[in-house]
């Protein structure tokens, strides 16, 4: 089954990446993980999250989404506890890696139920499909 008849969009399955690399994260991080493995899918994760960002905002700036810019600055706050989880984990502090990075995932979770849930309801009431 592909991604268009499960009715997913490609905005979902950026979702999941971005928490699969999370829970990657998570994994490489705890007992027995490989902290050179971390390192590079927390590399992986920053990549992949200014581009899901920098995609979702041509999308509400093409619909001109009334909320664009509220929106865009979740996205500069959630870089930034990305930003913090790659200064901790650079400095060798494995509990304030995890804590960082059990922030992270429950940031990444909120933003998608809300905010994000917030944009797709707008598209529908609009006849909008992003794809």
């Amino acid at each position: 089954m592909d991604q268009a008849s499960r009715g997913e969009t490609a905005v979902d399955l950026h979702h999941r990446v971005l928490l699969g690399l999370v829970k990657a994260i998570e994994a490489q991080l705890g007992p027995g993980g490989d902290r050179a493995d971390s390192a590079r899918t927390l590399g992986r994760l920053l990549e992949f999250t200014r581009y899901h960002f920098e995609a979702e905002e041509l999308v509400m700036g093409l619909h001109a989404y009334p909320q664009a810019e509220a929106h865009a600055e979740a996205h500069r706050r959630l870089l930034a506890e990305a930003e913090d989880l790659r200064r901790a984990h650079g400095q060798g502090d494995g509990p304030e890696a995890r804590r960082t990075v059990e922030r992270l995932r429950g940031w990444v979770l909120d933003h998608v139920r809300g905010p994000d849930q917030a944009f797709s309801a707008w598209c529908a009431e609009n006849g909008i499909h992003p794809e």
